[in-house]
């Protein structure tokens, strides 16, 4: 290198490496090529940076292609408007090069990236640091006058809410005191801060699927029962509910892979729902997402048409099946209710079928009536009888029910109701009632 300046290279002029492949142009106008102190950050080659630095290479020079430095809902900006420019920090940063980093930061390193196209872009290198884990940059940081440990990017995210989305990576040991959700916090990190989205960092880790840092949020005391209302699926959610979603509606709700999969990712969804129930959250509280209607969490996975949640629920969180929402309703006869809204009964009549099997054989009642006096038997014979039999819903029932969903005096009077009925449509109904009698009670 030496040999190389002295010949009249330029320290500060950016160049394309082979990894650019096709992209590259003959003048970079947009900050896409790369400087050496970008490749010395990357690849954590310190004396080699040392070297720059001290020979006159731009700490704060830009690539935006080099480095995709870590930032909460980076699809909202990655385009040619939003188009950042990493500095060699953010690169060092990015690819866990601790000591190179350390180095930049002590030489005053710029350290938040505002470089953009057209836009300003507003991402502290302290959240950064945090999302991959580099504890040795926080402390760093810590000992500036102006250190505000709750800063907040161009999305009102904190460095905790980046740590919760990111870390800890697979071969990171949560248990660690210098990890960075514990350094976080024992700066005084605020635990309940919420972004621009009105999440704070335990529910961001819930919709990032990131059990294991949601688990360590709600032991050191995040509010276990904290709501958010979420845009993109218009719903109010709370922790327990994102934690019983399978693994690909976490990834298409969020846009983004869980960072675990298979028996990892529900060994850290079980440490998750028992640091919840530690934390005093009961699986059967009312979740209210209107003025005027309240219901139980697995009521409300049932209406998202959830079989993964729902059997989460219940089977690993003890749901209780016949939990009544503010209007008496149990989870069934909310699902059956449920049904008449939806556009294509044959469509789904294999989740239907699914769905009321789990409940009924989880002991859900068809007798329980809700403060109109209806109940879920009610509901599907009247259907029969009007002739409006969403999904065969009474077939199915009663095909996945036995005796203990539902008492012989209450199937004696459904089948009594169905004689001032027309007869083809009252045959119908009390052939299906009576079948069940006949196989359940007549012997």
């Amino acid at each position: 290198m030496q040999n190389a300046v002295a010949a009249g290279a330029h320290l500060n002029v950016a160049g394309w490496l082979a990894e650019d492949g096709e992209d590259r142009e003959g003048v970079d106008k947009g900050g896409r090529a790369t400087t050496p102190l970008h490749v010395a950050a990357r690849y954590g080659q310190r004396q080699v940076a040392e070297w720059l630095i001290d020979n006159g290479a731009d700490l704060d020079a830009a690539s935006y292609k080099y480095c995709d430095a870590l930032v909460v809902y980076w699809r909202q900006y990655f385009t040619s408007v939003w188009r950042p420019g990493w500095t060699p920090l953010f690169a060092a940063l990015n690819h866990r090069q601790a000591t190179t980093a350390e180095l930049l930061v002590s030489r005053q390193a710029e350290s938040t990236n505002t470089r953009t196209g057209k836009r300003q872009l507003f991402v502290p290198a302290l959240h950064v640091a945090a999302a991959n884990g580099v504890t040795s940059v926080i402390k760093l940081f810590s000992t500036a006058r102006d250190f505000n440990v709750d800063a907040r990017d161009f999305s009102g995210n904190t460095a905790l809410h980046y740590a919760s989305q990111y870390w800890p990576r697979p071969e990171d040991d949560l248990r660690l005191d210098s990890s960075p959700i514990p350094l976080l916090l024992d700066f005084g990190a605020d635990i309940e801060a919420v972004n621009n989205r009105l999440q704070n960092p335990l529910i961001h880790a819930c919709w990032m699927g990131n059990f294991r840092a949601a688990t360590l949020l709600v032991r050191a005391g995040a509010n276990p029962k904290a709501e958010c209302y979420v845009r993109e699926i218009q719903k109010l959610v709370r922790p327990l509910y994102l934690a019983s979603l399978s693994h690909s509606d976490i990834a298409r709700q969020s846009g983004s892979e869980p960072p675990e999969d298979g028996s990892v990712f529900e060994e850290a969804r079980s440490e998750l729902f028992q640091a919840l129930f530690d934390a005093g959250v009961d699986v059967n509280d009312r979740l209210t997402y209107s003025r005027f209607f309240d219901a139980p969490m697995l009521q409300r996975v049932c209406l998202d048409n959830n079989y993964f949640a729902a059997q989460t629920l219940i089977h690993a969180a003890g749901a209780d099946v016949n939990a009544t929402d503010g209007q008496g309703q149990t989870a069934l006869l909310g699902y059956l209710r449920s049904l008449t809204q939806r556009p294509s009964y044959s469509n789904i009549s294999h989740i239907v079928s699914d769905m009321f099997a789990l409940l009924l054989r989880s002991g859900a009642r068809l007798d329980i009536p809700d403060n109109s006096g209806a109940d879920a038997l009610q509901l599907a014979t009247g259907w029969v009888l009007a002739d409006e039999d969403p999904a065969s819903c009474l077939q199915t029932l009663l095909q996945c029910a036995n005796a203990s969903n539902v008492s012989e005096t209450r199937l004696l009077a459904a089948i009594d109701s169905c004689y001032d009925q027309p007869a083809v449509l009252s045959h119908r109904a009390v052939t299906l009632l009576l079948d069940f009698l006949e196989v359940h009670w007549i012997h």
